[in-house]
């Protein structure tokens, strides 16, 4: 399937380097209004959020980008990789 307009698709681990952009995303009105978050989101916090769950085994958080450029965010909580699952 080719998706019109689209460059180079790609999804990438969340590195620290992409808090930033993060914070910025989810402050942006025209995204958290479908989001869960109290806002207005802090970067210290989000920081400590990044540091308390880069260890999480049962958690994946990416970057999608298109052409090398930051375009969004995924994430997948609770991964049972045992039965092919997440949220």
């Amino acid at each position: 399937m080719e998706l019109l307009g689209a460059g180079s698709i790609r999804v990438r681990k969340f590195t620290m380097q992409d808090i930033e952009k993060k914070v910025q995303w989810i402050n942006d009105s025209r995204n958290h209004k479908f989001l869960h978050y109290d806002l207005p989101l802090n970067l210290e916090k989000t920081i400590a959020w990044f540091e308390r769950v880069q260890s999480d085994e049962d958690r994946i958080d990416a970057v999608i980008e298109v052409d090398g450029k930051p375009v969004g965010l995924i994430g997948l909580l609770k991964v049972d990789s045992k039965n092919r699952k997440s949220e």
